[in-house]
């Protein structure tokens, strides 16, 4: 049985950019079937099959491609390599096929992202300014010179602690050590009575 073509892509071509534009800027099928003319089904199946496998063959021709990687500041690298192109060098390489741009772009910053990166700015310059004015701690000690006020000596001691006395026993005479070891032998010892 033979596939189903797509009514989309059969159509006339200006109506296959129509739609394709459409899809791109990501309007609703209603109003994309609006202006076209063609059914809701099969504006949705050509998205869902036709699009993604041309978009599945772009990836599979770029992949076999080396990358050239191009940064906001112009500079503009083969992937892994270090040395700068000119912009003449990366349309020379693009032109021969071997190779695809990648060019990187920064989005814009949210309103609170900017507000919190002013603030943060504004604070370190606070800071800086405090750093940079040495004045105030001088006038500090002057004032403090000028109304005759003792200066204060804070020191911090620690009482010693008192040192333990080990108590004294008395020696032992060489009898009386040897009665209280036998002593303590006996008592460990437990008699067994044999029968």
């Amino acid at each position: 049985m033979p596939t189903k073509q797509c009514s989309v892509c059969s159509g006339p071509p200006e109506i296959l950019t129509a739609v394709n534009s459409m899809l791109k800027q990501k309007l609703s099928m209603k109003k994309i079937a609006a202006a076209s003319g063609i059914s809701k089904a099969s504006i949705g199946r050509h998205s869902l099959k036709c699009c993604n496998r041309k978009i599945a063959e772009t990836f599979k021709s770029m992949k076999q491609m080396r990358p050239i990687i191009s940064w906001p500041d112009g500079r503009a690298h083969i992937q892994f390599r270090d040395t700068l192109l000119t912009p003449a060098q990366v349309n020379s390489l693009c032109m021969s096929g071997d190779f695809c741009v990648w060019e990187v772009r920064y989005s814009p910053l949210s309103d609170e992202a900017a507000q919190n990166i002013a603030n943060l700015e504004a604070r370190q310059q606070e800071i800086r300014d405090r750093l940079a004015a040495p004045a105030a701690v001088p006038e500090l000690l002057s004032h403090r010179e000028t109304a005759n006020e003792p200066a204060e000596e804070i020191v911090f001691t620690r009482e010693p602690e008192p040192e333990e006395i080990p108590p004294q026993r008395k020696p032992q005479s060489g009898a009386d050590a040897m009665r209280s070891l036998l002593s303590d032998v006996k008592n460990m010892i437990t008699r067994r009575r044999c029968g």
